[in-house]
């Protein structure tokens, strides 16, 4: 469609080509978030985190293509209670797949909402769950999926190891699924499973000693 305003950045972009100028929207989508949620929660001494996360296995069954996302994301955690938080992930992410033997180049971008319940393990390591979801933009994707406007939805899991009283050393694992929920076709969606690393830095002491 020609004219079109992608969430409000970019306009007259021609979402039918490749066009250089797409890569202003993830950009665009991913400075708005840090600005509308850069200080969440800093009244409940929030915990912040960096993570580097990569899909390692596209979808969960035998495909026909591949879907490898680089994902940069940045974390703010606001405790709820004692062994609950609220996370907002940001994320800015470089994706590469191959879908009918072409290999192509996509940009992601986007804002998640979620909950993190944790727990000590032991005197030293803590372990966590974590879901969440939210709106993304992506530039490109494979033919069974329509790019632009779609939903991320997040389910991982990982451990915290203790570097010092602030700072942890973070290992993850994970599932992700993106579609857009039937609002443009084709809509079959895209999984992958993530492996990830990272460091949390909390204003709250860790379990050390």
């Amino acid at each position: 469609m020609r004219g079109t305003l992608v969430l409000g950045f970019c306009p007259n972009v021609n979402m039918n080509k490749r066009a250089a100028a797409s890569c202003r929207i993830p950009v665009s989508l991913f400075i708005l978030g840090t600005l509308l949620f850069l200080d969440a929660g800093v009244n409940a001494q929030p915990s912040y985190g960096v993570q580097l996360v990569r899909g390692a296995v596209t979808g969960y069954s035998k495909v026909d293509y591949r879907y490898r996302p680089t994902i940069l994301q940045f974390e703010s955690f606001t405790p709820i209670r004692r062994n609950l938080d609220f996370v907002v992930q940001r994320q800015l992410n470089v994706v590469r797949f191959e879908d009918a033997a072409i290999r192509q180049t996509a940009w992601e971008t986007g804002l998640n909402l979620g909950i993190v319940v944790h727990r000590e393990l032991g005197k030293k390591l803590k372990i966590y769950a974590l879901g969440s979801t939210g709106p993304h933009y992506v530039s490109n994707t494979p033919r069974r999926q329509a790019d632009g406007f779609i939903f991320s939805d997040n389910f991982r899991t990982g451990i915290l190891i203790p570097l010092s009283a602030t700072f942890a050393f973070d290992l993850c694992t994970g599932i992700r699924h993106i579609s857009n929920a039937g609002l443009k076709r084709p809509n079959k969606g895209v999984d992958n499973v993530l492996v990830g690393f990272g460091v949390k830095y909390t204003r709250r002491r860790m379990a050390m000693k």
